[in-house]
C-alpha cells in the first residue's frame, strides 16, 4: 500500500511492498480530494507533494513522523 487517508491524515507508505523498495508515483488520490506525488529510496520517503484545490492544510505521516503539510 502506497498511500493510507483516514482519521484527517495522509498516511505516505505504510506497507510498501519490500520488491519496491526504490520508485515513485504521481496523482494518487487521497480522502478530501487530495493528489498526492511521493518519492521513496530504500523504503523511505525522499519527496512527496501533496496538491489541493482548495489549499487546505493536511497532516501527514511521513517516515514515522506526524507533520502538517499546506497544501498547494
Amino acid at each position: 500500500m502506497l498511500l493510507q487517508s483516514h482519521a484527517g491524515f495522509i498516511h505516505l507508505l505504510p506497507a510498501l511492498p519490500d520488491a519496491w523498495a526504490t520508485g515513485e508515483v504521481k496523482g494518487l488520490k487521497a480522502r478530501g480530494n487530495y493528489t498526492v506525488d511521493i518519492k521513496w529510496k530504500d523504503g523511505k520517503v525522499i519527496d512527496y507533494q501533496i496538491h489541493s484545490q482548495k489549499n487546505n492544510p493536511i497532516k501527514v505521516l511521513v517516515n514515522g513522523t506526524m507533520t502538517g503539510y499546506n497544501g498547494r
